[in-house]
């Protein structure tokens, strides 16, 4: 599942790439969680979290912005009345936009999904583990 439209929480234009069995998307199939690989928008993460002077991988690399985007995206799909199953519950923050040239996107800029979840593969893990470890730091 993927999406650009974060307005209402000020994050406008976030690429989202979030893995799950139940999405169907992809993930682990003995997940029960959403997680997500998350390519903000640098200027409007700067300006949301207010580190004007940040380099993009100081950014994605804070726990307090991925806490940040991750109180958003609740925030964003608790006015969308999602339900409780559908929030993300861990996020990973990447600063290098999904590409053609990266092979990550289909010329028709479709999200390759296995060629993602490869590359991903360990944060997906490390997030589901620190979801189980109960080290995610935000109450939803």
């Amino acid at each position: 599942m993927a999406s650009n439209n974060c307005s209402q929480s000020g994050f406008d234009s976030i690429l989202i790439l979030m893995f799950s069995c139940a999405s169907g998307a992809a993930g682990n199939s003995l997940e029960s969680s959403l997680v997500a690989v998350v390519v903000p928008v640098m200027d409007k993460l700067r300006a949301a979290v207010q580190e004007p002077n940040a380099t993009p991988e100081e950014l994605c690399r804070d726990p307090v912005t991925k806490n940040k985007v991750l109180q958003s995206l609740t925030s964003t799909a608790k006015a969308g009345k999602l339900k409780g199953f559908e929030l993300v519950r861990a996020v990973y923050l990447e600063s290098e936009p999904f590409s053609v040239d990266n092979e990550l996107l289909t010329p028709t800029f479709k999200l390759k999904r296995p060629q993602l979840q490869k590359k991903y593969q360990k944060e997906i893990d490390a997030m589901y583990t620190q979801i189980k470890a109960g080290g995610i730091s935000m109450m939803l």
